[in-house]
């Protein structure tokens, strides 16, 4: 084999360009694949030298180079660069050099071996870019990795990882011992737990762990895999470690925030169940220890400039004592708190003092120690200015109330002198004024000539009309106060509408207009709720019809809608009149104004009419709204809501006053009646023995449950406020002894009749409800309901003697007394012995009653007070009854201030009722 040719067919055939070029870059020889790479014929090629082939960075290194070259100097490594074809384009190339030398051994000529390297190079690229992004995002995470040779104990760490702890890759530690040095004493276990239990299971394995780095603890949570050879034996570990500091020191702030949360809950629910600052400033000691720094807080109040402590108890002064120097040091850092009007921090020993204010006024400073000693920092900051804040709250708050509480008082004697400015108006005006009126219809029912028949009639419209007045400022008064109470009863709407309208008939008739009321087909034949409120504002309504219409009509239109489980009553009244001008709108239903002052002139008029209309109406769940008449004339219309009735329930009774119970289905049924009241006692003897039921009497809930002990009752009425046991207890205690037995019926009797006692009675075991003064027909539906017995309606007897009704009596409930004078027909006897025993009592309840204001015991005059306005409610002695509970209502508040001037309008009251009960008697002979 011919060797030179085999060299040139290898050099010519091989993969790589070949090119030797002289010292000056002159083709000497060059290969096929050389020349293709370069992109020209092979023929070509040999007028191409070196610097042709490179762009000018190159050139320039390629001259330096070749100087090199002829010193002697050569580049045994391969070298990557880019490699300018014959177009332009480029590629990489690796070029692998030698030398070619003269028989003498100088160098003459150079040989590159050249390898085309484009796409290792965009390998290396991507590459190189992958470990970039590594590194970026170990920095943005702050983790770093790490590469444990166990077999040598030899770590490698990466640049992050050093950095992290502010080391460079010669300090960072190459062995395991090395590295357990730099990790905290308190977390050194749980790292080495960590790393021996993952060698023995072979598991992944976590720690969090404190690593000292150049200037501080770092937080670190390291993660770590392990890599066993063939034998199981472990070679390696590798993992990483990811600084969370941030995130640790985070948590741990927001510990200290929730232990701080605790505190400041604890702070605000003291401040708010606090009645006084003292009682808020007393438990500090307590609230403190709440957050784990804080180990004592102390509260000094402010008296004529100067701090005094406040202490708990004789245990809180014997402290200071014990550390007096201590006790020293948090006074006078009080003071300069005080002095400051601002918060003071002692820094030796952490202690902070800040001030309790309001509207600028110290009322107290607080001293807060911490243990161990904390730096002063924003958030403590914060929390010491938010305590501060809370606590200056329950000082407003407390200064709010003296102020409430002084205005409550003022109030309240501005509305007892009121109430009694009323009640003397009520009495000293009326009483003569029906006086006027009843005389003035006993001289119209005399033979007159027609001049004193004219000046009697107008004698009679001007007092109805003066009464008229009387009543709607009194009316107004009483719902200006709250007082306006509300029935609910069922009642037939058409024939009420029918009655209030044929009041008004005669004047209507009088002027020459029409008046028609029309009841839509929609309104159910029984409604429920207050027909006397009802019939009041369509009396008002179209009173101002009438009055102001000359011409035409006046109509009144009722129609129902269904509304919840009830009906929305709507009720129009419109007339052909003046009407109202758009100006005078928008003050219709302001109290004490009509259209203008002509009108008050003209037609006469208080201007509450309307007033009183809207607050019914509002308090009936309505509303009410005035509109034009087309074409002229004014309509009212206003809404109420109604219940619905049960179509097979009683209808309501047609007589003006109760009729006489059935006895016929209750004899032989025995009630307990639980009452204190002697007046009440007699009372409710009376109503029940008229049904026909056996009735026992206990004073007290002892003596009740005593006589529940002995025998059994069908029903028991048991009053709520008793002496010695009341019946909320008694009846917990009745039910206690019952267990599962027997369940005794127990009926309250009660005169709160407001918002939560029916609530309050049920709970207490009792199982149904009745206020005081009892009515007749809703103590039998209530018995009926318990005792299973129907009410039958009464027989109406032709040798019953029967009494008439009794006229009316300013100030006395007279259809409540024919009641109970009418409980045994022909008897007065029940009604006689109670009216005798009221009057024989109130002179020694008002004598204990006053004994109980010089004494202050608001409980005992409470009580008294009740007692006795039950007894005046029973006797329908009205004007006593509100005497005696404004005297109730005044204990009710805790207290007996004022007491005494309510005493004398209480005697004065109880002086008329007992005079009112006398004529009463009167009037049937009775009482003698």
């Amino acid at each position: 084999m011919d060797l030179p040719e085999l060299y040139r067919d290898i050099v010519e055939t091989s993969p790589d360009g070949i090119w030797v070029f002289d010292l000056e870059g002159n083709t000497v020889y060059a290969n096929a694949e050389l020349a293709r790479m370069y992109g020209v014929p092979r023929d070509d090629f040999a007028r191409v030298a070196v610097f042709d082939t490179l762009d000018e960075p190159g050139r320039a290194q390629l001259t330096e180079h070749l100087a090199g070259v002829r010193r002697g100097e050569l580049n045994d490594s391969e070298v990557e660069c880019q490699f300018v074809r014959h177009d332009g384009s480029t590629t990489w190339i690796l070029v692998r050099e030698s030398a070619l030398r003269s028989p003498e051994g100088s160098i003459i000529a150079i040989l590159h071996r050249i390898s085309e390297f484009t796409d290792r190079r965009a390998t290396i690229n991507e590459l190189e870019a992958s470990r970039e992004r590594l590194d970026e995002a170990q920095r943005i995470a702050r983790v770093g990795s790490w590469d444990w040779d166990v077999v040598r104990d030899e770590i490698t760490a990466s640049t992050w990882l050093t950095e992290i702890y502010g080391l460079t890759p010669e300090t960072f530690p190459r062995t395991y011992e090395r590295f357990l040095a730099m990790v905290h004493p308190d977390d050194l276990g749980a790292v080495q737990e960590a790393v021996a239990g993952a060698a023995e299971s072979g598991e992944d394995f976590v720690f969090v762990a404190r690593i000292r780095g150049t200037n501080d603890w770092i937080w670190t949570r390291g993660r770590g895999i392990v890599r066993r050879d063939e034998h199981g034996e472990v070679i390696s570990m590798s993992g990483t470690h990811q600084d969370i500091t941030e995130v640790k020191e985070a948590e741990i702030a927001l510990l200290d925030l929730v232990r701080q949360n605790v505190l400041m809950q604890a702070v605000a629910s003291a401040a708010n169940e606090a009645h006084t600052l003292t009682d808020v400033l007393s438990q500090a000691g307590s609230m403190v220890v709440l957050h784990d720094d804080w180990r004592r807080a102390r509260a000094f109040t402010v008296a004529d400039g100067c701090l005094v402590p406040l202490y708990i108890d004789e245990a809180g002064r014997e402290a200071d004592l014990q550390t007096p120097e201590e006790s020293a040091r948090e006074l006078a850092l009080a003071m300069r708190a005080y002095n400051a009007r601002a918060s003071v921090w002692s820094e030796d020993r952490l202690t902070i003092a800040f001030n309790v204010m309001h509207d600028d006024v110290v009322h107290a400073v607080v001293t807060i120690a911490s243990d161990p000693p904390l730096y002063r920092h924003q958030m403590i900051q914060d929390m010491v200015e938010s305590i501060a804040l809370q606590l200056g709250q329950v000082a407003e708050r407390e200064h709010n109330q003296r102020v409430l509480a002084d205005a409550r008082d003022d109030a309240m004697e501005a509305s007892r002198q009121k109430s009694e400015f009323l009640a003397t108006m009520s009495h000293e005006i009326r009483t003569p004024l029906n006086g006027v009126i009843g005389l003035t219809d006993l001289l119209m029912r005399t033979t007159l000539d027609t001049d004193q028949q004219r000046l009697a009639a107008g004698v009679q419209v001007a007092s109805r009309a003066l009464m008229s007045v009387i009543n709607d400022v009194l009316d107004f008064s009483k719902i200006e106060a709250g007082r306006l109470e509300l029935e609910q009863v069922d009642f037939e709407l058409r024939p009420l509408l029918e009655q209030v309208a044929s009041v008004m008939a005669e004047t209507a008739r009088g002027k020459g207009i029409g008046l028609v009321v029309d009841c839509d087909d929609s309104v159910p034949e029984r409604l429920g709720g207050d027909p006397t409120r009802l019939a009041q504002v369509v009396s008002n309504l179209l009173s101002n019809a009438v009055k102001f219409t000359a011409l035409g009509e006046v109509r009144a239109c009722a129609r129902t809608v269904p509304h919840g489980e009830g009906f929305l009553l709507t009720v129009e009244v419109s007339d052909t009149g003046i009407g109202i001008s758009p100006e005078e709108v928008p003050g219709l239903f302001a109290p004490f104004t009509q259209a203008d002052s002509s009108t008050t002139r003209l037609y006469g008029g208080t201007g509450l009419g309307l007033a009183i209309s809207k607050e019914i109406v509002e308090a009936l769940g309505g509303t009410i709204s005035y509109s034009p008449h087309v074409p002229n004339g004014s309509t009212f219309t206003f809404t109420a809501a109604m219940a619905a009735v049960d179509a097979g329930a009683p209808r309501p009774a047609v007589a003006t006053r109760p009729a006489a119970p059935s006895v016929k289905d209750h004899r032989g049924q025995r009630v307990l009646v639980v009452e204190d009241n002697v007046v009440n006692q007699m009372v409710a003897s009376g109503l029940l023995e008229s049904l026909g039921y056996t009735v026992e009497l206990a004073d007290d809930g002892i003596a009740a449950l005593e006589v529940l002990g002995r025998r059994s009752f069908d029903v028991v009425l048991m009053d709520v406020q008793m002496p010695r046991m009341d019946g909320y207890a008694a009846t917990r205690a009745l039910r206690e002894v019952e267990g599962g037995g027997r369940r005794t019926p127990v009926i309250a009797m009660t005169a709160a009749a407001v918002d939560g006692e029916r609530e309050r009675c049920l709970e207490a075991g009792m199982d149904d409800y009745l206020t005081k003064p009892v009515d007749p027909g809703a103590l039998g539906d209530a018995l009926s309901r318990w005792t299973g017995k129907p009410p039958e309606e009464a027989p109406v007897s032709n040798d019953e003697l029967v009494l008439p009704p009794t006229p009316p009596i300013d100030g006395l409930d007279v259809e409540r007394l024919d009641m109970l004078r009418d409980l045994d027909p022909g008897n007065t006897s029940y009604l006689d012995r109670a009216i005798s025993n009221f009057r024989a009592n109130t002179l020694v309840v008002v004598e204990t009653i006053r004994e109980h204001v010089l004494s202050g015991d608001a409980d005992k005059m409470r009580q008294a007070a009740h007692k006795l306005a039950g007894s005046a409610l029973n006797l329908g002695v009205v004007r006593s009854a509100a005497a005696a509970r404004e005297l109730e209502w005044l204990g009710d508040a805790g207290t007996t201030d004022g007491g005494g001037d309510l005493l004398g309008p209480l005697e004065a009251a109880l002086d008329e009722g007992r005079a009112l009960l006398r004529s009463y008697q009167a009037t049937y002979g009775g009482g003698s």
